[in-house]
């Protein structure tokens, strides 16, 4: 056989093995755009509502007030319905432990009368960062909506992997995900992840990112990732390289939705001293507000056509970061040059892959050298909404490849 039917044959023969190994979790929804802590009850209003959509959101989450009551819930999904909003929202009578009371299901029941019919109710909060403890009860609650409002998730955020043993309530992170799976049956898999220190990075980010998308695929349900973008305690103020990384490495390794901790910034306290969240806790916009609209219009359209693709697997290349896989042999992409990179491979129904490239540099632009098995490549034009075919290179004794600029913690998809 000569070398370039051989080399065909394997990589033909890698995206089977990888399809087979991969459980499809087509979401079939939007990609989910939301954050932590919406505004206050007195801000509840159509100004500060259509403020949410214009920053990018689809998704309006619980205030940073905690439950509202259903006359309030019912005002905020009525304001959420004239922006274009849907709301996950929260209840006082949704308690982790209602299965515990008597007549839970009676006070379910009531729940789910009073919002299942709204046409912004996107879901019920029930839980943040459980303990597996916890689980049996949230399991019971889960499957209890899931048979009388199947339209609509139970949704439960899970801790990171830098929890301890004693939060988690499992010796080991994995376990704590998997329980959690089997016990609680959830409609996606949501955890949060804080990486930016004053001074450091955390060094598990990938590491957590694997083991949720491993056991997300293993379970056919999505992943959502809760990202920092708050000012607290020891988390540094972020950059926009910083929140758009966090944002596109995400996506590359298929998760379906991204929430960020902050919306509206909580009040002070002496201990974690929280500030510059995208609206202060004054109700004025920060740096942040114009940073997050424009990843999130990005965001907004590669996430959503990302979501109608399947996730083959993710990669690196450069610097293999805790967790990460190096590029494999066979795939469309050789090499690439210019800087660190993350490379998230999709397929369509048709069998065409797809790449999300990464720059997993933060702080610089990179100009990276792409090097095609292929001597096709287009972008995916975000502004445009059109596929741009790119001029190529060739050296000798080596590989085409294409010159594409990114800035810092930008993404650009491929079309392979």
């Amino acid at each position: 056989m000569e070398n370039g039917q051989l080399l065909l044959l394997k990589t033909v023969l890698l995206f089977l093995l990888l399809s087979l190994i991969f459980i499809n979790t087509s979401w079939g929804e939007e990609f989910i755009i939301t954050y932590w802590c919406g505004p206050p009850l007195k801000e509840t209003t159509e100004e500060r509502y259509a403020e949410v959509k214009g920053a990018g959101f689809n998704i309006a989450f619980v205030s940073i007030e905690g439950a509202f009551n259903k006359e309030d819930n019912l005002r905020l999904l009525d304001i959420a319905s004239k922006i274009g909003l849907r709301c996950i929202i929260a209840d006082p009578r949704l308690t982790w432990d209602l299965p515990g009371k008597q007549d839970w299901q009676g006070i379910l029941n009531e729940v789910i009368k009073d919002y299942s019919s709204h046409p912004a109710l996107y879901g019920y909060f029930l839980m943040d960062e459980p303990n597996a403890s916890h689980f049996p009860f949230l399991g019971k609650l889960v499957s209890y909506i899931k048979e009388k409002d199947p339209k609509h998730i139970a949704y439960i955020n899970l801790f990171p992997d830098y929890a301890t043993p004693e939060q988690l309530g499992t010796p080991t992170y994995r376990e704590h995900i998997q329980q959690f799976i089997k016990v609680v049956k959830p409609q996606i898999l949501s955890y949060d992840y804080y990486t930016f220190l004053q001074g450091w990075d955390r060094e598990t980010f990938f590491e957590n990112l694997r083991i949720v998308r491993e056991e997300s695929n293993k379970a056919g349900i999505p992943f959502m990732v809760i990202i920092q973008l708050l000012t607290h305690g020891p988390y540094r103020d972020l950059s926009k390289g910083e929140i758009a990384w966090q944002v596109y490495n995400c996506l590359a390794y298929g998760a379906k939705g991204i929430s960020y901790f902050t919306y509206w910034t909580p009040p002070d306290d002496p201990v974690w001293h929280p500030r510059n969240g995208i609206i202060t806790w004054e109700g004025e916009r920060t740096a942040h507000y114009e940073e997050v609209k424009e990843v999130n219009k990005e965001v907004k359209i590669l996430g959503n056509f990302l979501n109608n693709l399947k996730s083959i697997g993710a990669y690196h290349i450069g610097v293999i970061p805790r967790g990460g896989k190096p590029l494999p042999q066979g795939v469309p992409i050789s090499n690439i040059e210019g800087g660190d990179a993350t490379l998230g491979f999709f397929q369509d129904a048709s069998g065409i892959y797809y790449c999300l490239l990464v720059n997993m540099d933060y702080k610089n632009s990179r100009e990276f050298k792409v090097y095609l098995k292929n001597i096709k490549i287009q972008t995916f034009d975000t502004e445009t909404g059109k596929w741009v075919f790119h001029k190529l290179y060739k050296e000798k004794g080596r590989d085409y490849y294409f010159k594409v600029s990114l800035p810092p913690g930008g993404a650009v998809l491929l079309k392979l």
